[in-house]
């Protein structure tokens, strides 16, 4: 079982499954084997054995919070979201479980992708209050308001999604860049592209800011053409205004 739980850790799923085989042969209702050998299938894609070893370990301990996530987490991803929201929601009775900010998470996905904009939305604020650098929920914030176009809202989101550990993330830094285009706010977007594509140039959004950057520059140019228009146009009025009448 040690083994077994070190490969899963260092992402060695199959040593980690060979052992954890060879652990589960030797105690077949140990709880924490059962979980840890479902997550060994669930890496391996082996989704359907993978339930199987986390429902055999919610038979063993109903209360294995882990387990009872992990098969949720599949619900989720094969898209049964009443099954998935059914054991999510008995996670979310254990009071002494610490990683209720993935629970809140999940639910707030299955909210949103089932048209509950609103009720998606108070889920992840309750996840990122749980966990303040929570980066998985404070950009899902983001990018929510950001489709809506409330774009002083998402800019909040998207700058807390930046904070600590999850500074090392370009997709918040890019969309804060985005944001502050839709905003107007042109030379603070300059800076953040030119910026994201220094720090991230191994990256893809180091050749996504560029082209953000040439859209800036054509946007400007377009503003610069409609404005001088603009003047002309205006001059043009004032000065038929104050022509002589003619008879």
């Amino acid at each position: 079982y040690g083994h077994g739980t070190q490969k899963l850790i260092s992402k060695d799923y199959s040593e980690a499954l060979k052992f954890l085989q060879q652990a589960y042969e030797l105690d077949k209702d140990n709880t924490d084997i059962l979980t840890n050998l479902g997550m060994a299938y669930y890496f391996k894609k082996e989704m359907e054995m993978a339930k199987k070893f986390f429902e055999e370990a919610l038979d063993v301990d109903p209360k294995n919070s882990d387990a009872r996530n992990n098969l949720a987490s599949i619900y989720l991803e094969q898209k049964n979201y009443k099954m998935a929201k059914k054991h999510y929601e008995i996670v979310k009775s254990n009071l002494t479980y610490s990683k209720q900010f993935r629970t809140n998470y999940n639910l707030a996905l299955i909210e949103l992708r089932t048209g509950n904009r609103t009720g998606g939305i108070e889920l992840l604020k309750k996840a990122s209050a749980e966990r303040q650098d929570y980066c998985a929920a404070n950009n899902l914030l983001g990018q929510t308001f950001y489709e809506a176009r409330a774009y002083e809202k998402a800019l909040k989101w998207y700058k807390k999604a930046t904070m600590g550990k999850c500074f090392s993330q370009p997709v918040p830094h890019f969309f804060i860049g985005k944001t502050l285009m839709e905003l107007g706010k042109y030379d603070e977007a300059i800076q953040k592209f030119l910026d994201l594509r220094e720090r991230f140039a191994q990256s893809r959004y180091s050749a996504l800011s560029s082209l953000e950057l040439k859209k800036i520059k054509r946007l400007r140019a377009q503003a610069d053409r409609e404005e001088k228009n603009w003047s002309k146009w205006r001059k043009k009025d004032a000065s038929e205004n104050f022509r002589s009448p003619s008879f």
